[in-house]
């Protein structure tokens, strides 16, 4: 989820979490920033680099 999303769809998404219709949610750092759900007992954060490094452009199918 993110912020370019309506707000229909993110609140639908929302509902549907906590009606356990879906079991993963995946926000922007800045969508999650503000969701606080009841009863979930994991949460992942994951940061994915903006950049690739040196090395990546040696890698297969790099450019």
């Amino acid at each position: 989820m993110h912020s370019n999303k309506s707000q229909n769809y993110r609140i639908r998404s929302i509902r549907q979490i906590e009606a356990g219709e879906n079991r993963i949610l995946i926000a922007t750092d800045v969508m999650a920033r503000r969701l606080d759900f009841e009863n979930k007992s994991h949460v992942i954060n994951v940061d994915i680099p903006n950049k690739r490094s040196k090395n990546d452009e040696d890698a297969p199918g790099g450019s």
